[in-house]
């Protein structure tokens, strides 16, 4: 695991004290970014969302995300308004 994996796991794990907020929680990958904006706020740990977002964050280059960015953004952001968040 990078350094970089390392932290944004350290991240990923604090964000449940922080009541589920995605402030700071972010990429330095565009298209991994987009996909972490749009899934963080839905992943419970398991299942389409988490997988998208685990993803994201695991992400060593933009490349990583680019082939899956408007299928996960498209199911967390559709999931999002269908629960009204």
């Amino acid at each position: 695991m990078t350094i970089g994996t390392a932290l944004a796991w350290t991240a990923c794990d604090s964000h449940a004290e922080e009541g589920g907020s995605s402030g700071g929680h972010s990429s330095v990958y565009p298209a991994c970014n987009d996909i972490i904006q749009a899934c963080h706020p839905l992943d419970t740990g398991d299942g389409p969302y988490h997988d998208c977002h685990d993803l994201a964050h695991g992400a060593t280059s933009e490349a990583a995300c680019t082939p899956r960015r408007d299928e996960c953004v498209k199911l967390c952001t559709d999931a999002s308004a269908d629960a009204g968040t």
